[in-house]
């Protein structure tokens, strides 16, 4: 009987949460003009993607998560990061610019597990217990869309300026907005800890509509428009 409640009580428990809160630390990485590989030399893929560990900066996000069914859950995140780009690490070490970006972004997604989440099985309850069908890793991809608010220096000779309206061969003779929407997608999972707690793991790339985050236009016909990529820690 003792066994039959408690199965009852754990249940409900796992039905019953249908909102968590999400908080955590991550890491961005900025890709952009500054610090871009050089076309002749990047191919089809690298001409848009690259990773440069130097340009790598901290992030903090908080959010909420309302879990429609197993399958599917809709997700509200803000997130505040610090990125970065230097003319160093990338094709274009002569011009030698460095961008640091100071940015906000408020997102909604859409979550789709591939993989759900299962209740653990009470393994005092079960004669045949067999321990690797209690691993649970839900996993899932996502994609949704959000506004990012940045403000951007460059450093030049030295120094950090804001070249905002400057007409240089750098930025455009004209002032630009400080937002743009961006499109979030990417793929996550998560570990349950306890009854209450579970640990996820989140790597999403950020689409946006501007070639402004480092202040430094793309000269190639096809300008292509700046991007950024978070990997998230959470705790919900």
């Amino acid at each position: 009987i003792s066994s039959l409640v408690s199965n009852i009580v754990e249940g409900q428990y796992w039905n019953k949460k249908s909102f968590e809160g999400i908080y955590g630390v991550g890491a961005s990485h900025l890709l952009a003009d500054i610090g871009a590989t050089l076309p002749a030399t990047a191919g089809l893929i690298g001409k848009y993607f690259w990773i440069r560990p130097q340009s790598i900066r901290p992030a903090l996000f908080v959010g909420g998560r309302d879990v429609l069914s197993k399958k599917m859950a809709l997700k509200l995140n803000l997130v505040l990061s610090n990125l970065s780009a230097d003319d160093i690490y990338g094709g274009y070490s002569t011009r030698n610019l460095i961008s640091n970006v100071y940015l906000t972004e408020i997102s909604g997604q859409f979550e789709y597990y591939i993989i759900e989440e299962k209740k653990k099985t009470n393994v005092y309850r079960l004669k045949s217990y067999k321990w690797y069908k209690n691993i649970s890793l839900p996993s899932y991809f996502f994609i949704g869309a959000g506004e990012s608010f940045f403000f951007s220096k460059t450093l030049i000779n030295e120094r950090y300026i804001d070249v905002t309206g400057h007409s240089t061969s750098y930025n455009r003779p004209k002032k630009y907005t400080r937002t743009t929407p961006v499109i979030p997608f990417g793929i996550g999972v998560k570990i349950r800890l306890n009854k209450i707690l579970r640990f996820g793991i989140e790597a999403g790339y950020r689409f946006t509509f501007s070639d402004y985050l480092d202040e430094k236009i793309n000269e190639n016909a096809d300008n292509w428009p700046d991007s950024y990529q978070f990997v998230l820690f959470s705790l919900n």
